[in-house]
């Protein structure tokens, strides 16, 4: 019974075992279907992360060979087409990142995780900047390889280098700009100002600048200026041209230029000032310059006007020099001004002023020597001297001390230059005319005008006769003609008996004569066109005026003619030709005249030549002393030429006249 019930009681204790087993299985199972499932999800969501993560994933064994890619990396690197399975890390790793990407490598080997920031793989051409974590990739527990994941931040790396490149561009421009630029804020304190506030006001840009009004800083009358400026702002209105003076920190006072623009809240109500001060020192300082260079400009050509103006009256140096002397002082206002003279620079005579002492005496030694132009200034230690003559062995200058500010002024050495070069030729003209006399003095004895002083004569009288020649045609001319008109048209008047008119009629005829013989003395003073024409064209004029009232023919030959006359040599060669051609009328009784006119050693030769009566040897020399051939031959010797006269009775007249070249007129004039 005991063993039946222990049986009972053990089969009873089995089938609960058996039930309690059965039970744990199924709830065993249970749980394990949910671990795989849960593992299947989780392996599901890893892998959903692996395959479409926007990322690049890259597996790498421990060895560093490139095992697996996600399927965003595996598409970057085909589009490179660049093999990446098998391939091993470093062989993608910039040469700059090796060591870095080595370095994270081990370090995720060994279980921990490392972040290389920006450039570290290459993967893309397009994509070259990286944000690289590298961290361990386990397997049972164990770390079997390293997960490598790449976030592309080309685009935000692009965008920094952007950012960087403007910002340095804005720093670059804010420190090279030279105006200065505020923000002010409706109290007008300081909110920002540019880095040119240091460089050009010299004050540091501390706290203290952003805590006062700018009001503060400038006087009362400035301050009140701003204020007036300020409401124009308030009702939206921008200032520009707004100057001002302000203080530098040095204490130097520089001039600004202020342009303002103001800026409104969303309420309309003024909320900051954009002020734009720029360094108008430089520009109002040449204004002030070219004012003030005005001014002495008009004050030292006013000195050379009336310097020039008193001269021209002046005969002795000793005048010029006191003059002198008075218009330096009265401009440069030195402490002691004096005209000295020396021959060599070794003895010194002070003709006019304060004599220097012999230790500046002994300075102006050291130039013994040198060729000094005149008009320059030469300055020592505390004055200085120029040069205002040097002729014939002795030097005339100036020497000025105590004027070492005025001298350093350009103008003032211009004005210098222009007293020390008039006064020079001063200097130069009176040897001219002490010469002069001296030679008028030797000439006087000796009974013989010097050929410089008959051309000058031939050259006033040339002068003298064109001036005549114009009276002549705008006065006489003119009154002749405007008579003559009035009397022609009195002819013409039925009111005028018909004896009358004819009476008329032989008035204006003799009128007519009367203005036909003052055209012809207006031509004979004055040749017309001779400078335009030249010599040849005038001569060719001459001779067919002359042709109609003489009872010869005239030949002329200027076939061999090319050589260019001065004015005074064309107008000679004229009246020669005036004096012949009349003298032929008169007495030769020729029935041909030729006249040649041919180049010469470097000059001109004109021939004549007439088939008249001739002159016996036994007249031709008191001929030569009348006042026709006479006439010619001075005129001819007063441009240095020759003249060759030939004549026998019955054999005509022959004269030959050379002219060499000259280069210069006695008196500049229009022929």
């Amino acid at each position: 019974m005991y063993m039946e019930f222990r049986l009972e009681l053990f089969l009873m204790l089995a089938f609960a075992c058996s039930i309690m087993l059965a039970f744990g299985i199924q709830l065993q199972l249970r749980k394990n279907e949910k671990k795989r499932k849960e593992a299947e999800e989780r392996g599901e969501y890893y892998h959903s992360l692996f395959e479409r993560h926007r990322n690049a994933i890259i597996e790498v064994d421990l060895n560093g060979t490139i095992t697996g890619l996600n399927p965003y990396a595996a598409r970057l690197v085909e589009e490179a087409g660049v093999p990446c399975i098998g391939e091993p890390l470093l062989a993608f790793a910039f040469p700059e990142y090796k060591a870095e990407v080595s370095e994270a490598f081990a370090r995720a080997s060994a279980g921990e995780t490392s972040v290389i920031d920006q450039l570290s793989i290459f993967l893309s051409p397009e994509h070259t900047h990286w944000h690289a974590t590298y961290s361990p990739a386990y397997r049972s527990g164990t770390i079997s390889g390293v997960f490598v994941t790449a976030v592309d931040c080309t685009d935000k790396h692009n965008l920094q280098l952007e950012l960087q490149r403007k910002r340095l561009a804005y720093d670059q421009a804010a420190e090279s700009i030279m105006d200065i630029v505020l923000v002010l804020d409706r109290r007008m304190v300081p909110l920002y100002a540019s880095p040119s506030f240091e460089k050009r006001l010299g004050y540091r840009r501390g706290d203290y600048l952003f805590e006062i009004p700018v009001t503060e800083y400038v006087d009362d009358e400035a301050n009140d200026r701003i204020r007036k400026e300020f409401e124009r702002l308030s009702e939206g209105m921008s200032v520009s041209g707004f100057e001002l003076k302000f203080p530098r920190s040095d204490g130097r006072m520089i001039d600004l230029d202020c342009n303002a623009t103001p800026q409104f809240d969303e309420a309309g109500e003024l909320d900051r000032i954009i002020v734009v001060l720029r360094d108008i020192t430089l520009r109002k300082n040449a204004e002030q310059a070219l004012l003030d260079g005005e001014k002495m400009y008009l004050k030292l050509q006013h000195s050379l006007d009336a310097f020039s103006e008193e001269a021209l009256y002046m005969m002795k140096a000793a005048e010029l020099e006191q003059r002198l002397l008075a218009e330096l002082r009265n401009i440069l206002r030195p402490a002691r001004v004096a005209v000295l003279e020396t021959t060599g620079f070794r003895h010194f005579a002070c003709r006019q002023g304060d004599r220097p002492e012999e230790e500046q005496l002994e300075r102006l030694r050291d130039f013994r020597g040198i060729r000094l132009p005149v008009g320059q200034v030469f300055e020592l230690d505390s004055s200085a001297f120029i040069m205002i003559g040097d002729h014939r062995g002795m030097t005339q200058l100036v020497w000025l001390e105590g004027c070492s500010d005025e001298l350093a002024k350009k103008p003032i050495r211009v004005w210098l230059q222009t007293l020390s070069r008039y006064t020079d030729s001063f200097y130069e003209n009176m040897l001219k005319l002490k010469d002069l006399t001296h030679e008028l003095e030797s000439l006087s004895q000796r009974h013989r005008t010097p050929a410089w002083l008959l051309r000058l004569m031939y050259a006033v009288s040339e002068k003298e006769r064109r001036r005549l020649s114009q009276d002549l045609h705008d006065a006489a001319l003119q009154e002749q003609i405007i008579w003559y008109r009035k009397l022609e048209m009195l002819q013409h008047s039925r009111a005028v008996e018909e004896k009358t008119q004819t009476e008329i009629g032989r008035i204006c005829e003799g009128l007519l004569d009367v203005i036909h013989q003052i055209r012809m003395t207006c031509h004979e003073l004055r040749p017309p066109f001779l400078k335009e024409w030249g010599i040849g064209q005038a001569l060719e004029a001459l001779y067919d005026q002359t042709q109609m009232r003489a009872d010869y023919r005239i030949a002329f030959d200027s076939s061999g003619f090319t050589a260019k006359l001065e004015d005074e040599q064309m107008i000679a060669l004229y009246r020669i030709n005036q004096e012949l051609l009349n003298n032929a009328i008169k007495h030769s009784e020729a029935s041909e005249v030729r006249l040649s006119l041919t180049d010469h050693a470097d000059g001109v030769l004109m021939t004549y030549q007439d088939n008249g009566v001739g002159i016996p040897e036994t007249k031709l020399q008191n001929l030569l002393s009348s006042m026709g051939l006479y006439g010619i031959k001075e005129r001819v010797r007063s441009l240095e030429g020759d003249v060759q006269i030939e004549s026998a009775a019955g054999e005509g007249l022959s004269i030959h006249v050379y002219l060499p070249k000259i280069h210069a007129a006695a008196i500049p004039a229009a022929v």
